[in-house]
């Protein structure tokens, strides 16, 4: 079977999903002390490309944010794609997903 695996960051959208995650939140209201925030998303960030990232502490850190929060988080992500993902969505992107649906390959 074939299957296209695609990257997503910088890969078919124009930016980091993670960064414009956190800016959402921050939109939202559901950070207090965003400067802080965003200044160790930044940190995690270089860990992550120093390949010392420890995923536990990223997903604390940005998961923290929800602890508490009585949303529908499918509901939310779903509004997040819409208005801060899909709009950056590089237009070859489009095209080269299209590409691949009409031959029949599944795309990841």
């Amino acid at each position: 079977m074939r299957l296209a695996l695609f990257d997503l960051d910088d890969t078919l959208l124009d930016g980091d999903c993670s960064d414009r995650w956190n800016l959402w939140m921050i939109e939202q209201g559901w950070i207090s002390d965003a400067e802080a925030f965003m200044a160790r998303a930044e940190q995690m960030h270089q860990a992550y490309h120093a390949g010392k990232l420890k995923l536990e502490e990223y997903l604390a850190m940005t998961l923290a944010p929800l602890r508490g929060r009585r949303v529908r988080c499918a509901k939310e992500v779903e509004r997040f794609v819409a208005t801060h993902l899909q709009p950056r969505i590089f237009e070859q992107a489009w095209a080269c997903l299209e590409a691949h649906r009409q031959a029949g390959i599944p795309c990841c």
